[in-house]
């Protein structure tokens, strides 16, 4: 297990609770002593150190549809190794974003954690959350390492376009920071307010739920293809292992964050007209920024096409494809701009996204309608909202490249 504290759940205090409360605080202790238990960590952490490209490089290391292209004409026609780096890419890109979203979770986790420390009796909670800290880190570290030595198996040093490829993800990763968490300002303005009252502390959760549920969405079928090679005795890439253990590491943040942001709050003093209207306007713009995207060229991310058709090129024009610039653009038409396979996919899984979030946002009391019922996230999930918005992104990309 990862160290977070020398305290023992057994020598903490909790006498002075009742109720419903003492409900809440009998099930963060169990999930603060499973997961102090688990060793999920330490297999991410072996599993990262012995990485090998090579060896895992002719596998793939989730469902095929968890690729880039997958769907489109372009995927149908490409060669098997050519799938396989497609589905090696998007893996790296969005656990590139996971790593991202888990330094902010960083930051979060210790702002409410001093929240709660200085109500007293929360003392499991608030080891919880400093386990939790370091569990990121070591996650965020695995992600990021593994990005470095897949780029340098798949493009080389040599390859120009692999070198874009590199600036044009960093760009992605940056705006997709900022769709689900915003600017830097935003970051530090939302650190002094979650941590300036009870309430607001326990409502971050409902925004880092937001982050757990979207993540679990694609890990349970990367967990679901671990398991199926696990039970064939076939070969396990170490990506896909990772996956498998990095969602049964985050199910304990998923408990924690469920508990806080759903019952805790309902302990403390109502909240202000404020505090209700920052969680509200907070959730509606997730929903206009972060969930409000369906995309065809990464079936199941939560970004717009047009962030994904400069990346795209690059690959596309490396020795990965080897294709001319023309050939590049025409391709990148027909899979972001006609409907294909790779859009059904996504509405899929978006679709089970939404679900999922209503199911946990719906009986939050506080909340305007429009975000109980993630009416905004239902409305924009559209191919043809999304093919024509394409349509414009292409053009305007287009005349970046010529």
């Amino acid at each position: 297990m990862v160290s977070a504290t020398s305290s023992s759940v057994e020598n903490l205090d909790f006498s002075h609770l009742r109720g419903k409360d003492r409900k809440i605080t009998q099930i963060i202790e169990k999930t603060y002593h499973n997961n102090t238990e688990s060793d999920y960590t330490e297999k991410i952490e072996q599993l990262e150190k012995a990485f090998n490209y090579s060896v895992e490089k002719d596998y793939y290391w989730g469902s095929p549809e968890l690729s880039f292209l997958y769907g489109t004409p372009l995927y149908e026609q490409s060669s098997e190794s050519q799938r396989k780096v497609l589905n090696h890419l998007y893996w790296i890109g969005q656990y590139n974003l996971v790593a991202a979203s888990e330094t902010s979770t960083i930051l979060f986790n210790q702002v409410t954690a001093n929240v709660f420390f200085s109500l007293g009796g929360f003392d499991s909670l608030c080891h919880e959350l400093d386990l939790e800290t370091n569990q990121e880190r070591y996650h965020i570290h695995a992600f990021q390492n593994i990005d470095r030595i897949v780029q340098e198996g798949i493009f080389g040093n040599a390859d120009v376009n692999g070198d874009q490829y590199r600036k044009q993800t960093l760009d992605v990763l940056r705006d997709g920071v900022a769709r689900y968490m915003g600017s830097d300002l935003t970051l530090k303005f939302l650190s002094i307010n979650w941590g300036s009252t009870p309430f607001l502390a326990s409502q971050y959760y409902c925004a880092r739920y937001i982050a757990n549920i979207s993540l679990k969405n694609k890990e349970q079928v990367y967990s679901l293809h671990c398991r199926k090679l696990q039970k064939s005795g076939a070969h396990v890439p170490a990506p896909t292992a990772i996956s498998r253990y990095h969602l049964l590491d985050e199910s304990f943040h998923t408990t924690i964050s469920q508990l806080l942001g759903k019952e805790l709050y309902k302990e403390f003093a109502k909240p202000s007209a404020y505090e209700k209207f920052l969680m509200n306007t907070v959730i509606y713009n997730y929903q206009k920024h972060g969930a409000g995207s369906l995309s065809g060229l990464a079936p199941g991310a939560p970004l717009k096409d047009e962030l994904f058709m400069p990346v795209l090129y690059s690959v596309l024009r490396s020795s990965v494809f080897g294709m001319s610039t023309t050939e590049a653009l025409d391709w990148i038409e027909k899979c972001a701009c006609s409907e294909h396979k790779g859009f059904h996919v996504s509405l899929e899984y978006v679709t089970r996204l939404l679900n999922d979030l209503r199911r946990f946002f719906s009986t939050i009391d506080y909340l305007w309608p429009v975000n109980k019922e993630w009416s905004i996230m239902a409305e924009a999930h559209s191919i043809p909202k999304t093919l024509k918005a394409n349509r414009l992104a292409f053009r305007k990309f287009a005349r970046t490249v010529y």
